[in-house]
């Protein structure tokens, strides 16, 4: 071998040698250096397993530990009084079943891109900004929301009840304040307490607040006294602070003479007596439109002060009397 061919053989040995100990293993099998990294990153090799790592990143979620989840949450965070009449409801869970079941793709990313057409399985603003809700909350869950998503979904959920507020009307066939009256003595008991308690000249409180109210002292349920006539709310939806104020005279004079003690609605739960109730006066006419008609008709009349104040009594804002109730007075 001559010293020019020992010479070059050497230096091959010494580069070889050099790149082998810089080299950087990769994990896609290969490894390169500083020289060779482009070439390698653009390699097809190197371009296959990143897109295999881009599929094992998504996050994929467990139908099974959501709904676990779900379930304890439920448990662990809803603050209805345990001696309440009306039954809890888990809403979540049902919603996220059927959204869950129509994803084309069970992963964290799928379903935060594609939200608001996931959410068109259902048919109305209101119940679709239901399901929005739950995705918000199992996805935080997963892999906590930024801020900016946060605010984009919230104003997704404001669209939506907006568009829901323009399509809460009372409907054009309801009853009369006057067809009511004629329940007013029925000799069935619950309905004769319904058509009192929705006449005009009464706060048209929400079903379930009726139903867990008791004439006479107890300490657990919504309280009215005879003698006073005052009315104290500690079981509310909204879960608003005990406060007390006094009914009608007209009420509390056909009250006293039921000679009524115990719950207005004898036990009955929220869901016995809408029944009951629809039974009779029809679809459509139970305490929701009753309490959007008082709203319309009766509050419409008041002053500022006298609005503030049935709009805290009825548990809502004047905000929502005028947003979703006033629009009934255009038709």
């Amino acid at each position: 071998m001559s010293a020019k061919t020992k010479k070059t053989a050497d230096i091959k040995s010494y580069m070889k040698e050099y790149r082998d100990k810089n080299k950087v293993k990769c994990g896609c099998g290969g490894s390169f250096n500083q020289h060779t990294a482009e070439k390698h990153g653009n390699s097809v090799k190197h371009q296959k397993y990143l897109e295999k790592e881009k599929e094992k990143a998504k996050l994929n979620i467990n139908e099974e530990e959501i709904l676990e989840w779900l379930k304890t949450r439920f448990q662990e965070t809803s603050t209805a009084n345990e001696n309440s009449k009306t039954k809890r409801t888990d809403k979540n869970t049902p919603i996220f079943k059927t959204l869950f079941k129509a994803a084309d793709e069970k992963t964290y990313d799928w379903i935060l891109e594609n939200r608001m057409n996931l959410i068109k399985i259902y048919t109305t603003p209101s119940s679709q900004q239901s399901a929005l809700s739950t995705l918000k909350i199992v996805l935080d869950h997963v892999k906590p929301l930024s801020d900016e998503m946060k605010q984009t979904i919230y104003q997704e959920g404001v669209s939506l009840n907006k568009k829901y507020k323009e399509t809460a009307t009372l409907k054009e066939d309801g009853m009369t304040y006057e067809e009511l009256k004629k329940y007013e003595t029925d000799e069935d008991p619950v309905l004769a307490m319904f058509a009192n308690l929705y006449a005009p000249d009464m706060p048209a409180l929400r079903l379930s607040e009726w139903v867990n109210t008791s004439v006479g002292k107890n300490g657990k349920y919504n309280q009215l006294i005879l003698s006073t006539g005052k009315y104290t709310a500690r079981i509310t939806k909204t879960n608003a602070p005990e406060h007390t104020f006094k009914l009608p005279d007209r009420f509390m004079k056909w009250l006293r003479k039921q000679k009524f003690n115990g719950p207005l609605f004898r036990g009955l739960t929220t869901e016995e007596v809408t029944k009951k109730i629809t039974k009779t006066l029809g679809e459509g006419n139970g305490s929701r439109y009753w309490r959007k008609k008082y709203v319309s008709e009766v509050v419409s009349k008041m002053t500022g002060e006298e609005r503030i104040e049935v709009a805290n009594k009825m548990g809502h804002s004047v905000q929502t009397q005028i947003e979703v109730y006033q629009k009934d007075k255009k038709k």
